[in-house]
């Protein structure tokens, strides 16, 4: 017993003390071009394209959470500025806004997309309604269209959109496995990558995340830079200024 419980927490320091993502900065988006005035998550699709923009002038070259993955491991090393572009939830406007601008630009996306609010079809398409204004979500086909495309690729953001330290430990693993087994069905790509809903995880929310076989997560902000606990940077409405200080931190200026 004793054994299991020094190696569980060997594995534990082990995870927050490795940075597999380096210097690599990852980016987060929720939504582009829904056209939701009072939502500061929705940020107008000519901003996004001057925000790729400001990614080009700074030399950066989007990159897959499984290529920085893979480069931390002695694999193919990544290119000299690289960046991870995400985006949460999968609200519909990814498709209609942001999909056109990322191939403008040639560059490529995460989509961390809440299983439950997925449909099959535009008939049944999940809308949520809330102070911010009216959001759309994603059907199956479309997602499937999306990483056709090559511009996305679909990670899980579990199946509720529920905090994980709210979550007992079935309820936890059901968000874990089922998300991840959904996407499989619907769209047949491997899930490799969790977000935690909220941006927050906890130790065993992580422990549980490794287990479930996932390569790695994603938190907001205040992650420690764990494969389980990776940070990202948020960009909102009018927030500009957030990327182009997070390409300076990483790569100093433009070239």
């Amino acid at each position: 017993m004793l054994r299991h419980a020094l190696l569980a927490l060997a594995t534990t320091l082990c995870l927050a003390a490795c940075n597999p993502a380096g210097g690599v900065p990852i980016l987060l988006w929720h939504s582009v071009g829904e056209g939701n005035a009072a939502d500061k998550y929705d940020v107008p699709a000519e901003e996004f394209d001057r925000e790729l923009a400001i990614l080009e002038r700074f030399g950066a070259k989007t990159v897959t959470l499984d290529q920085v993955l893979d480069a931390a491991a002695g694999g193919a090393p990544l290119p000299e500025r690289a960046v991870v572009v995400t985006f949460d939830d999968g609200r519909a406007c990814l498709k209609s806004a942001a999909l056109p601008v990322l191939r403008k630009h040639g560059m490529t996306a995460e989509v961390f997309v809440v299983t439950s609010w997925m449909a099959d079809d535009e008939s049944h398409r999940k809308v949520i309604d809330d102070e911010t204004g009216r959001h759309a979500y994603l059907t199956w086909p479309e997602l499937r269209e999306m990483t056709a495309s090559g511009a996305f690729h679909v990670q899980s953001h579990s199946v509720s959109h529920r905090k994980v330290r709210e979550l007992g430990a079935e309820e936890l693993w059901s968000e874990l496995v089922d998300s991840r087994a959904a996407i499989t069905a619907h769209v047949g790509v491997p899930v490799n990558f969790f977000a935690y809903p909220f941006g927050a995880s906890s130790l065993q929310a992580a422990s549980d995340v490794q287990r479930a076989g996932y390569r790695g997560a994603v938190v907001v902000e205040m992650g420690m830079g764990a494969r389980y606990s990776l940070k990202r940077r948020s960009v909102w409405k009018g927030c500009e200024y957030a990327v182009t200080e997070a390409l300076e931190a990483a790569f100093g200026a433009p070239k």
